[in-house]
């Protein structure tokens, strides 16, 4: 798993933290469909406001009368005092401690401020940020657990009563206190959760992750009095120009780039980029410094995200694409290669903790920069980054942001055919009953059931596969005795689903029970096709040509009797056999499966006789002889792709052909034979099976 998660963090796409905080602003506005000018507009609005929450505290804040830690205070002063506590301190689980305390405060303070065209605070969720140390999280997949644990997790209100075991009459505020204690540096004052819930990554809305290496040697709030007032898109990083047709035809190039790319001296003062003021030594010094390139993480220069009208400097001649103003610094794979792993595995967690999750998102804070990691089934997208020694105002605008996310906003659907059934009250165990509607038809599963879990497939890029078992909900409510296999999976858009593919095989078969017996029944399938990844990579501009959005698709099943690894020698073969023939003849009807592993060779056992016969499902990757095939990769599963593939360096030169899933079919015999045994009449893996590390292994050792 930590493999598959390094090369989706070595993928990832970056963007400016304008465009997400600007799309993350788009889903809080009353009148979602607004231009992309009034999203302009209100964000600057939002930041405006923040901005002078923080002058209007200043003049008290210089005077010292900034609260002590024994006497909490619920104001502005509250949040500079931790703000500069935690600029300055050195270690990271103090760093820790005042960000939460200033965080929890400014949601407090946040709560009733309204503007215009932006939705009210969000009662259902109320926001609050709990420390998580000791973890009050815990992972497991295939038995193993994650021994990682965020920094810092927001919850909804519900899930903090239950974590602190307090009942539900309790105020918001002190709540608060109690992750403060929790937080606390000093072992002597720390407080144990009071709660006995065990919390799941459904309920911890998103992670904030801290990495401290060094304190702020000098930060200054009160710079942005003495700047020179100017819109908002000058100092945000897609856009230094304004669209201003004076602006263009009456400068030349070089002067727009002095004049409109302005900078942040690290001494506090706010200057324009190009001008000149003495050091304390004497001496002139530039505060220009050397142009910074925001860079994918393996090292290529992102696309102009500039989506609204006029020109951004990557649509200058010779002005560089990446430059960013001081205060935002792109992310760098040195800098950040550890502590996005960390963050990915946080995002990857809360991504597959459920059926019904599009998208999840992490904050990084790496010293006093902070950065926003999104994360779906198309790949990772991470912001530059905002130096909030310099521009609290930022992270307060984004909090005010997050505070008015709904649930769909933060991850869920909010489709009416896919239903997850919330925690009730604090305290209250989960109900993992869930119900979905599919082609008119109602099923039933538990998620709390482990044993109906039937496959999950964890990782942030693909299809993300997860099936459960299920039953067919009847007339009066009550569930239908047969069971059901549903399969949720993200599928290229270009692709055509599962059913689909089925569909026409029944088609060509005309009847053929030597093909058809052998294939999965479908009882229901439906595209979700409003329910993709395309919407937030178009705003961004950062859609991939070669690349299709993804969208997710319910198909159920009749539920089969178990996989090929779970059967004794004899029947091994005879199921195996009758995959192999099945394969052949689709492969001649111009259905190539192109995915043979163990997963995708079940049997079903007749109850009468006992004999056992072999189905091969999975067709999400198939390709139909004779139409275009979107994909330009590879296809298959390791450990059991065809050694042609693990020569071909870009996954795209060689075509697959017939003989690399016989090859595949081949692998998946050798596997079952060194990687299966016995044991108290149950088929399972063996202790450490060789096969399984070949799927973590780089093509050239696995030849």
């Amino acid at each position: 798993m930590a493999d598959r998660i390094k090369y989706d963090v070595a993928k990832t796409e970056c963007v400016d933290v304008d465009l997400m905080l600007r799309e993350f602003t788009r889903r809080i506005m009353v009148d979602t469909v607004g231009s992309n000018e009034d999203v302009h507009t209100l964000l600057s609005n939002i930041v405006t406001e923040t901005r002078k929450m923080i002058q209007d505290a200043l003049p008290e804040w210089k005077k010292g009368k900034a609260p002590r830690m024994e006497n909490r205070e619920w104001s502005m002063l509250e949040v500079l005092h931790n703000h500069k506590e935690f600029a300055t301190c050195k270690t990271e689980t103090a760093s820790c401690r005042y960000w939460e305390i200033l965080t929890n405060t400014a949601l407090d303070l946040l709560r009733d401020r309204k503007l215009p065209g932006v939705r009210t605070y969000d009662t259902d969720i109320s926001l609050i940020l709990q420390h998580n140390d000791p973890s009050l999280l815990e992972y497991k997949h295939n038995h193993t657990t994650s021994n990682r644990n965020a920094n810092s997790i927001f919850v909804p209100f519900r899930a903090a009563l239950a974590i602190h075991g307090l009942p539900t009459n309790t105020e918001w505020r002190a709540v608060a206190e109690e992750t403060t204690l929790i937080a606390a540096t000093d072992k002597n004052q720390k407080k144990a959760p009071g709660g006995t819930i065990e919390l799941d990554w459904g309920d911890a809305l998103s992670s904030l992750e801290y990495k401290r290496s060094k304190s702020c040697a000098r930060f200054d709030l009160e710079t942005e009095k003495d700047r020179k007032k100017h819109d908002f898109r000058h100092i945000l990083c897609s856009e230094k120009i304004l669209s201003d047709p004076a602006i263009e035809t009456e400068n030349s190039e070089e002067e727009i780039l002095v004049a409109e790319d302005e900078e942040s001296d690290v001494s506090g003062e706010y200057v324009p980029a190009g001008t000149k003021r003495k050091r304390p030594n004497g001496e002139d010094s530039s505060l220009s410094r050397p142009s910074k390139q925001l860079k994918n993480l393996d090292g290529n220069r992102p696309r102009s995200s500039n989506p609204i009208s006029g020109p951004s400097l990557a649509g200058i001649e010779g002005a560089d694409a990446g430059q960013l103003p001081e205060f935002m610094s792109p992310p760098t794979r040195d800098a950040t290669k550890s502590v996005a792993i960390q963050a990915a595995e946080y995002g990857m967690h809360r991504l597959v903790c459920s059926h019904d999750i599009t998208h999840a998102f992490t904050i990084i804070l790496e010293n006093t920069v902070f950065y926003i990691s999104w994360y779906d089934r198309e790949g990772i997208l991470t912001t530059s980054g905002i130096d909030i020694a310099y521009h609290l105002e930022y992270y307060l605008a984004l909090l005010f942001i997050l505070q008015r996310f709904n649930r769909t906003d933060w991850g869920r659907t909010g489709h009416p055919q896919l239903v997850t059934t919330p925690r009730a009250n604090a305290g209250e165990k989960r109900s993992g009953m869930t119900r979905i509607e599919v082609e008119g038809k109602k099923f039933v599963f538990d998620t709390a059931n482990p044993e109906a879990l039937l496959h999950k497939s964890v990782a942030i890029r693909g299809r993300n596969t997860t099936v459960w078992e299920g039953q067919l909900v009847l007339e009066n409510d009550e569930f239908s005795s047969e069971k059901y296999a549903i399969k949720f999976s993200w599928k290229e858009k270009t692709r055509k689903s599962e059913a689909e593919i089925l569909r026409l095989i029944t088609e060509r078969a005309k009847g053929r029970r030597d093909i058809l017996d052998y294939l999965p029944l479908v009882v229901a399938s439906h595209v979700f096709s409003d329910v993709e990844t395309g919407a937030i990579r178009a705003y961004m501009n950062v859609l991939e040509p070669k690349r299709a959005p993804r969208e997710l698709v319910v198909t159920v099943t009749t539920k089969l009797k178990g996989r090929i690894t779970e059967l004794e020698p004899d029947d091994v073969w005879h199921v195996w056999w009758d995959c192999f023939k099945c394969h052949y003849k689709l492969w001649k009807l111009g259905i190539q499966h192109r995915d043979i592993s163990t997963a995708n060779i079940m049997y079903w056992e007749d109850a009468a006789t006992g004999a056992k016969y072999g189905v091969l499902i999975d067709f999400d990757l198939a390709a139909i002889e004779g139409e275009a095939s979107n994909n330009q990769q590879r296809t298959g599963t390791r450990p059991f792709l065809a050694m042609d593939f693990l020569r071909d360096d870009d996954g795209a030169s060689v075509l697959h052909a017939y003989k690399h899933d016989v090859e595949a079919f081949c692998w998946v015999a050798v596997y079952v034979a060194t990687c299966c045994e016995s044991v108290d009449n149950k088929r399972q893996l063996t202790s450490n099976p060789p096969m399984l590390t070949w799927a973590y292994l780089d093509n050239w050792t696995l030849l």
